[in-house]
């Protein structure tokens, strides 16, 4: 049997080729393709999955006690077979639960680096990606709690180079508050130019003016992601978007 070069979907009434580009196969089909399009059969299926949700929970909970240990043999199997795409599933989950961001924006971020780490020419190993840099200030992170709002992440960096400036960072709070700002561009300008501190000055510069957004508190400092004053003297770029006038 010849089949058509296009055909109309029952659901929207567009014409669309017939194609496995515009058309889920299926041999029960007169032409070997279902009559909705891709398009209608997703949405149709997403509603019903919200209109469902619960009673799908519970039927993909019995099927899985009714065949747990095939259930367990057969995800064993796979991870045996399959530990690259493992490995860069759990990596891209980590990417998107910490950081909001996706393996494109990584990629293309490293591309616009040139490759290398924003603050020096490492390099990334094939099994390891970089470190993704963000600003602390508005999401304070440690080893229990990395997750942040995603709208302060910065760049990439190598492991050595995101230790160092969180040194730096460190280092700037410690100066007196009424002279924070001078210190910065004191450093900025007493170092040896093009020398790894320079750089990491000017990253840092860099960012904050790529995420300004008007300032509100009445000390010109950063504001924490809760509203909280910081007390960190630079025009504000709280990312989340969130300031607030210091009594």
């Amino acid at each position: 049997m010849e089949l058509p070069e296009t055909i109309t979907c029952t659901k929207c009434g567009e014409i669309k080729p017939l194609t496995s580009e515009y058309f889920i196969p299926n041999s029960g089909y007169k032409f070997g393709f279902t009559r909705w399009c891709k398009v209608c059969s997703s949405k149709h299926n997403e509603i019903y999955r919200e209109e469902n949700s619960e009673d799908l929970r519970v039927a993909k909970q019995v099927r899985y006690q009714e065949n747990r240990e095939a259930v367990i043999a057969s995800t064993k199997k796979y991870r045996e077979e399959n530990p690259e795409k493992i490995r860069q599933t759990k990596r891209n989950q980590w990417l998107f639960h910490n950081f909001k961001r996706t393996p494109e924006w990584y990629e293309e971020t490293l591309a616009s680096q040139g490759g290398h780490c924003a603050l020096c020419d490492s390099i990334p190993a094939s099994d390891r990606r970089f470190q993704v840099d963000h600003d602390h200030n508005c999401c304070p992170t440690d080893k229990t709690h990395r997750k942040t709002c995603g709208k302060c992440v910065r760049g990439l960096l190598c492991e050595a180079c995101n230790t160092e400036l969180g040194s730096l960072e460190r280092l700037m709070t410690e100066f007196p508050l009424e002279r924070r700002d001078q210190a910065e561009i004191y450093l900025r300008n007493s170092v040896i130019k093009d020398s790894w501190t320079s750089l990491a000055l000017r990253y840092l510069t860099q960012y904050a003016k790529d995420t300004l957004i008007p300032n509100t508190c009445t000390r010109n400092h950063i504001c924490g992601r809760d509203g909280s004053c910081n007390g960190y003297p630079r025009t504000v770029h709280c990312t989340v978007g969130k300031t607030q006038e210091t009594q």
